[in-house]
């Protein structure tokens, strides 16, 4: 009653109202997935902004169907080319800014910290001290906080640039899609590449994975790369 109430009022407003759901991940329980899902099914007219790090239970799927549903994810925060250019001005040559969105994948962190380093006294791009301190922020923000089961599926997931649901277990096993759902949606870690169901690391992260994880024994290594290289996709040296 109250979804129908509340949908009643904004179809009936002259303007098109918005409601902003933030940190929705902290509800736990049905009822308040329920009072979405009736609200939206009697609106006309209302916008939900939800801001989740996991995926609400409500019926996307019904809603991508009447096109009624847009998802942005980490992905989509990534900067592009133009954007990278734009953090640096003129204090950087194109070349550069194009360089390091390439080395990056864009990655907003990664480009930070290189704006950093370039707004300290003596600052150079080309120094790698940027490459130093992300590194450090991934060790002590990022690896540091994960479960060491969690570490030793990506220390398998590495050994290739992109992989699928179907690669991803053939890789590290059925635990693997748990982390990639874990990597994804909730600590943003892992990116989807467009118009594909593929994930992939940043490649600045990727190569910080590649150095600290701790690698399997040649035996399971070149079992990993047998595996992949079945599959067709490519495969990142160790």
């Amino acid at each position: 009653q109250a979804a129908r109430d509340l949908a009643a009022a904004g179809n009936a407003a002259n303007e098109r109202p918005i409601i902003i759901l933030d940190r929705f991940e902290c509800i736990d329980g049905s009822p308040i997935d329920e009072l979405v899902s009736c609200l939206l099914h009697h609106s006309t007219s209302l916008t939900l902004v939800i801001a989740s790090r996991t995926r609400p239970a409500i019926p996307l799927g019904a809603l991508r169907a009447r096109n009624q549903y847009v998802e942005i994810g980490p992905s989509d925060l990534n900067l592009t080319p133009l954007e990278a250019r734009a953090v640096f001005d003129a204090d950087v040559p194109e070349m550069y800014t194009r360089r390091l969105h390439l080395e990056t994948s864009g990655e907003a962190v990664a480009v930070g910290f290189a704006r950093r380093v370039l707004d300290t006294p003596g600052g150079c791009l080309d120094t790698g001290s940027w490459r130093e301190q992300l590194g450090e922020y991934y060790r002590t923000e990022v690896l540091d906080s994960l479960p060491a089961a969690m570490r030793v599926v990506m220390s398998r997931l590495v050994v290739v640039e992109r992989f699928d649901a179907s690669l991803a277990q053939a890789l590290a096993g059925r635990e693997a899609l748990v982390v990639i759902e874990h990597l994804y949606h909730v600590d943003g870690l892992l990116l989807r590449h467009r118009g594909t169901q593929e994930f992939f690391f940043p490649e600045m992260l990727r190569r910080f994975l590649e150095a600290r994880l701790e690698w399997l024994d040649e035996n399971e290594r070149a079992a990993l790369h047998r595996r992949a290289q079945e599959t067709g996709v490519r495969i990142v040296a160790p």
